[in-house]
């Protein structure tokens, strides 16, 4: 784009197109034009007496001076048809581009949404197999406690016995007395056999 079409694009009531002088921004004229080596003495050179108050129309000029060409800003009445259509055609293009925008959104929307369910059934899967696993490591442990509980019984009692036989003997021993029977009188009855009853009685038989 030239230098004096550039200039026509500027926006006077935009701070941002203009320094504190009046003065069009390079950096603007740059971003218009294309030319990334344009600077301020080529502007001036294209146009010397361009400025914002001149674009607003409130520069005093003599009723004999006409404007000086290539100062018909945004703003300035007597905009061409052409300049109208552009403007136009821009508009349609950045809806169409919303829109398509706004339908890819959504289709992307829906993509996802489907990834998430089916991420959360498989979380849910994963969470009923995690108790599961629980349930079985539950069972196993108690198991084993109960094992260990019974073992730890049976210890203790032996433990008991072993104690009781110690302090048995240790009696026995201080009262000089080797003859005691340590069972119960009915144990003892029951271990001591007589020859009386051991056999069963056989019925006499009878020869004629």
């Amino acid at each position: 784009m030239e230098i004096k079409e550039a200039l026509q694009k500027l926006d006077p009531k935009n701070d941002d197109h203009w320094t504190s002088d009046g003065l069009p921004l390079v950096s603007v004229m740059t971003e218009l034009t294309g030319n990334d080596v344009l600077t301020r003495q080529q502007i001036t050179d294209a146009n010397p007496e361009f400025n914002r108050s001149i674009v607003l129309g409130t520069a005093t000029t003599s009723p004999e001076e006409k404007p000086p060409s290539g100062l018909e800003g945004p703003n300035m009445e007597g905009k061409s048809d052409a300049e109208g259509s552009e403007e136009k055609d821009e508009k349609e293009k950045t809806e169409n581009q919303e829109e398509i925008t706004k339908n890819s959104l959504d289709q992307e929307i829906v993509v996802l949404s489907r990834e998430r369910d089916i991420l959360n059934r498989e979380i849910h899967k994963l969470q009923v197999l995690r108790d599961r696993l629980q349930e079985l490591e539950f069972g196993e442990t108690t198991a084993k406690a109960d094992t260990v509980a019974r073992l730890g019984y049976i210890k203790m009692q032996n433990l008991v016995r072993a104690r009781k036989s110690v302090s048995h003997k240790a009696i026995v021993k201080a009262l000089g007395v080797n003859n005691i029977d340590p069972r119960a009188k009915i144990d003892a009855a029951m271990a001591h056999k007589r020859g009386r009853g051991t056999q069963r009685p056989v019925r006499p038989t009878h020869t004629t």
